[in-house]
């Protein structure tokens, strides 16, 4: 992929991606941070009501590909596909049953067959697509999704609360700096209409909030570095892009920070499962590292609602 080094990051130029934050292994690090502190809020890696008899799951804008080798332990006869802009170089090996597959969610169709994959998981997406393309997006996601497949979607937005002033401030000028990109970072309060509106039955949208700051122990402390390393990567934009003072953009997070503390901020994570409608028999199997181009069909299960705080 076509990419720039802005102030020491590596950043995508390629016409195929809409990516605000930096690709580089700095990003990397930090997406496999979050991973772990999503992992520990949500008591594992997935939520939907996922059969061990499933054959097939994907993952879309797999990153590092952490989520996919943890869920090829722990589903070890299923084939796990990674599905991103870019492989990870950090990664050296990778489980036998973990195929990458490079290819933008920009640039329907994809190459696959309709039915595929019993399970398709997307986290982390919001400043990746713009928000009109939203809905054409998840169109595809159920379509290579087996009837009575699951689908489970992740993404934490402008969502911290309670909101004051400063916390304002820097909502809005991620805001506006995403604006530029026709990105939405307030969509995931919308998720799940969208998702039933793309033809998922039993959408179900659960809540984790996580708290940022000192004032939250270790679990708090762990996210405000997850949360400082998203902030300096959206820098750039705020100087470039908004022409603010690097000098005023710095102070302000000690300021948020300061902020998050003294009100016992906590930032709002959004999962969205739900169901493709149909039902059918076994699933079938690809051939290794390629892409699936079969038809699967099978059923699955209900999952309730749950709002979760720590």
């Amino acid at each position: 992929m076509e990419a720039v080094t802005i102030e020491q990051r590596r950043s995508l130029t390629d016409t195929r991606a809409a990516y605000l934050l930096p690709k580089d292994l700095g990003e990397g690090n930090r997406l496999d941070f979050q991973h772990y502190l999503l992992r520990q809020v949500m008591h594992g890696n997935y939520l939907a009501p996922v059969s061990p008899s499933i054959n097939i799951i994907l993952d879309i804008g797999c990153g590092t590909g952490l989520w996919c080798r943890e869920m090829a332990r722990a589903f070890p006869s299923v084939q796990i596909i990674g599905l991103d802009l870019e492989e990870s170089q950090a990664v050296k090996e990778r489980p036998a049953t973990y195929y990458f597959v490079q290819s933008t969610i920009l640039r329907p169709p994809w190459p696959s067959g309709d039915s595929c994959i019993d399970f398709t998981h997307m986290r982390g997406m919001l400043l990746s697509i713009p928000a009109l393309a939203w809905p054409r997006r998840l169109q595809e996601i159920v379509r290579v999704t087996r009837p009575g497949g699951w689908i489970e979607l992740v993404e934490c937005g402008c969502s911290i609360v309670p909101a004051g002033p400063v916390t304002q401030k820097v909502c809005d000028w991620i805001r506006e700096s995403a604006q530029i990109s026709g990105i939405d970072p307030d969509l995931p309060h919308r998720l799940s209409r969208m998702a039933a509106q793309a033809g998922l039955r039993q959408v179900q949208e659960h809540h984790f909030d996580l708290p940022l700051g000192e004032w939250a122990g270790h679990l708090g402390r762990a996210a405000l570095v997850n949360a400082q390393a998203f902030y300096e990567a959206m820098e750039p934009h705020f100087t470039r892009q908004l022409g603010m003072d690097f000098a005023l953009v710095r102070s302000t997070w000690q300021w948020l920070v300061r902020e998050w503390n003294q009100a016992q901020a906590r930032v709002r994570w959004y999962v969205v499962v739900g169901q493709r409608e149909g039902k059918g028999g076994d699933a079938a199997r690809v051939a290794p590292g390629l892409w699936p181009r079969l038809c699967v069909r099978g059923q699955g299960m209900v999952y309730s609602k749950t709002t979760s705080s720590f």
